[in-house]
């Protein structure tokens, strides 16, 4: 029942490497044709990186289904980077965003990975997968920081990190509708350039639990009204689901005590609308059709 299996992890794409790699690939291939094979484009899998290129061009060089991309990088990076909207669309390999994080666990850093999530979902016809790493790390005996949870011997400590990957796990679907939320002060139809924006959106439908979850991400520090038109959905249940995670950017789910998890409140489901999203804040609206 195995689905896929990941040969390599940041290797530096050497000669010998790619040598080895092909070797183990096409004889698993032969094997277990059903097994789906990652790849690896090495550490800091940015283009311009020589693993990274190396690793891409064996990928596309063999046919391979999906190459797994790892990146650590400070929140500023995630907030003012959009790595999948200049890949190109007709690759046969995906993108499987195996690691990434940003290099610290307050509220901000939390934010920029929702918001750079956000643009992965707008991207999902490149990117097949994600996962937040690392993922645990005993309290006082860590090898890595920031980890998605920490814990002791009496109870887990849950980053606001955590509470984005939760919301995202809660979200997935199969289609992405990019034109239903505009924000004030956007030409409608224009993507506000990513330099100058700390905020974004997405909407989407899941058919098979017949969800539809509207995500809207303010890292910045001024309030910004999100003007929403879901007319397209025409059936669609009475009540929705609100949730909301907000506080101050430096906030963080530190080992005393847990300030910052989402709220969660029943309202009446709308069609046409508009909801200010406060600073510093993701809100997710669920709605069941």
């Amino acid at each position: 029942g195995l689905k896929y299996l990941g040969i390599g992890n940041e290797e530096r794409i050497s000669p010998e490497f790619e040598e080895r790699f092909k070797y183990m690939y096409e004889r698993v291939r032969k094997a277990h044709p059903e097994i789906i094979i990652v790849g690896t484009a090495g550490p800091g899998s940015h283009p311009g990186n020589p693993d990274f290129d190396k690793g891409w061009r064996l990928a596309e060089e063999i046919g391979l289904p999906i190459l797994d991309e790892h990146y650590y990088e400070r929140n500023d990076y995630f907030l003012n980077s959009r790595q999948y909207d200049k890949y190109p669309r007709n690759r046969q390999t995906k993108v499987y965003l195996g690691e990434y994080a940003a290099k610290d666990k307050k509220l901000i850093d939390a934010l920029a990975e929702g918001l750079y999530l956000l643009h992965v979902e707008r991207n999902g016809d490149v990117v097949s997968m994600t996962s937040y790493a690392p993922l645990f790390a005993r309290k006082g005996a860590t090898n890595w920081n920031p980890d998605l949870i920490y814990f002791d011997n009496e109870r887990p400590y849950l980053t606001c990190s955590y509470y984005v990957q939760q919301l995202f796990g809660q979200s997935a679907g199969q289609y992405y509708y990019g034109d239903c939320v505009r924000f004030d002060g956007d030409a409608a139809g224009v993507v506000q350039p990513v330099e100058k924006s700390r905020y974004g959106q997405s909407v989407i439908l899941n058919t098979k639990t017949r969800r539809l979850f509207v995500k809207l991400c303010n890292a910045g520090d001024a309030a910004k009204t999100a003007n929403i038109d879901l007319s397209r959905f025409k059936s669609m249940k009475k009540m929705a689901t609100k949730t909301v995670l907000t506080g101050a950017p430096t906030d963080e789910n530190n080992y005393e005590a847990q300030p910052i998890a989402p709220t969660k409140d029943t309202i009446k489901a709308q069609k046409k609308f508009s909801l200010d999203v406060a600073p510093y804040s993701f809100v997710m609206l669920e709605y069941e059709l």
